[in-house]
């Protein structure tokens, strides 16, 4: 079951690895349980949507955290930041020589 209402929950999710997984799983076995039960009558194409819409925020998700286990490269970083610098302080001087001067 989705909640035992003994707190139980939060010891499930402390010894878990994927706690994002666990609660769409959780909310997943809520929304069938209630479907089965007839305590929500929704139409079958929209409760398909639903879970389909939950699956497709997992899947973010999962692309997200993928994106952020791939370490970005310290030089690359640097040298980032370097050419920043040099563009906000010589672009103002190159705009001025090609518009003729100060407006």
């Amino acid at each position: 079951p989705v909640t035992r209402g003994d707190g139980s929950e939060y010891e499930i999710l402390q010894q878990c690895s994927d706690k994002v997984l666990q609660i769409a799983e959780w909310i997943t076995e809520a929304m069938t349980l209630a479907s089965q039960k007839g305590w929500c009558k929704t139409p079958p194409p929209i409760l398909s949507r639903v879970f389909q819409e939950i699956s497709n925020g997992m899947l973010g998700y999962n692309q997200a955290a993928k994106v952020t286990m791939v370490p970005f490269p310290f030089p690359f970083t640097q040298m980032v930041s370097l050419l920043v610098v040099v563009f906000v302080i010589v672009s103002p001087i190159v705009i001025a020589q090609w518009t003729g001067g100060v407006y």
